[in-house]
């Protein structure tokens, strides 16, 4: 008994004295890449998957996984290679709610539009008698401006809002595509008209997170995002390629608990419209525009970008 449990005990010891190394190791490389992990902000507490998908016609279940999240990450920082490499070792679910629930479901197609073709897809909750849970994000694939709307039905208006890209830091040269372009979008929210904003800040949070951000004009391009102000992360599946390579994706959406179920459906539709972008400029989605905002913020939209998120209502 005793030399068996000595046994185990220096089983254990050695295990603990590898997963330390291991740790050391992911720190130093996320050190030298000059990456920021941090800890998940603690109201960002409900998670959905978002499974695999492109732009083909598809049919798609939102899961939700917040209890398999928390206990595959713990207390993991997000943004850490140890992080991303928990996310690809995560078992996720699969089929019509078997092995998890089913939030939200998700109907792609691509339909012919006056400039050539869009793409379309509509959020519903899955919740019984909600006649408003819904909402209807459509993506030109020909465009003269990177823009997008969310259209959300109620019972006395056809609601629409815009959802506008511009591209106010540097792109990043990648070896043997050039330079990837790393678009923010930005929407007024319906009632109080703030200003919502998907981020992306690839040197401190590396090219896997996108973070949903409420700002303010005053903000300089390339701040990072304060806990206090993050809505929403969505961090991709790291499957060994950038996501805006691969041509689909796949990956996790952190939601607070208790959000308004008009701006959960405007922050996965932005999301849905915000992933059709990144597949666009890796090639997936068809044409991309060469006009509209350059990395500098400047270029034929910027004016009319920058007039239109400002305007007063």
């Amino acid at each position: 008994m005793g030399e068996g449990g000595g046994a185990g005990g220096q089983g254990y010891d050695t295990y603990g004295a590898e997963k330390q190394r291991a740790d050391s190791n992911a720190a130093s490389i996320d050190n030298l890449l000059g990456r920021k992990p941090s800890v998940i902000p603690s109201h960002l507490t409900r998670v959905l998957y978002v499974p695999r998908h492109g732009s083909s016609p598809s049919h798609l279940p939102l899961y939700d996984v917040s209890g398999e999240f928390s206990r595959a990450v713990g207390d993991t920082l997000i943004g850490s290679s140890l992080f991303t490499t928990k996310l690809a070792m995560m078992k996720t679910p699969s089929g019509e709610g078997r092995d998890a629930e089913v939030r939200y479901l998700v109907d792609i197609e691509t339909r012919p539009a006056a400039d050539g073709e869009e793409l379309v897809a509509r959020i519903q909750k899955r919740a019984l008698g909600d006649v408003d849970g819904e909402v209807t994000m459509t993506f030109p694939l020909e465009m003269e401006y990177d823009t997008f709307k969310l259209r959300r039905p109620s019972a006395d208006r056809q609601a629409s809002i815009d959802v506008l890209a511009s591209y106010p830091i540097p792109g990043t040269k990648v070896r043997g595509r050039g330079t990837v372009r790393h678009p923010y979008y930005s929407f007024l929210t319906p009632g109080d008209s703030t200003r919502m904003q998907w981020q992306t800040h690839p040197s401190a949070h590396g090219p896997l997170r996108r973070t949903l951000v409420r700002t303010s004009p005053v903000e300089a391009a390339g701040d990072l995002p304060r806990d206090e102000d993050t809505e929403a992360i969505f961090h991709h599946i790291w499957n060994g390629a950038a996501p805006v390579s691969r041509g689909q994706s796949e990956g996790f959406l952190l939601l607070p608990d208790g959000l308004d179920g008009e701006l959960e459906l405007l922050y996965i539709g932005s999301l849905m419209g915000l992933l059709c972008q990144e597949r666009r400029l890796g090639g997936g989605d068809g044409k991309r525009s060469k006009k509209g905002v350059r990395d500098d913020g400047t270029g034929p939209g910027a004016k009319k970008l920058f007039t239109r998120m400002f305007r007063r209502r």
